[in-house]
């Protein structure tokens, strides 16, 4: 199962959607649509090299590891 970085990991982790998690999509090159739709995979984001990034991706690490 591939782990995903979700729109809620997002909102766990303090972005605000417009313009928070649009900007960061943007900027970082990551397909807002399809984080909001499904996720997108971790190996996609986990080497952004941002601080409100990488709390999101440590919130959906966390979230996996707990759900299996």
């Amino acid at each position: 199962m591939t782990r995903k970085l979700t729109i809620q990991d997002c909102r766990d982790a303090g972005f605000c959607i417009n313009p928070g998690v649009k900007d960061a999509c943007k900027l970082h090159g990551v397909d807002f649509r399809q984080l909001v739709r499904e996720g997108v995979p971790l190996e996609q984001v986990e080497d952004i090299n941002d601080v409100s990034v990488q709390r999101a991706v440590r919130i959906a690490i966390t979230r996996s590891e707990k759900n299996g």
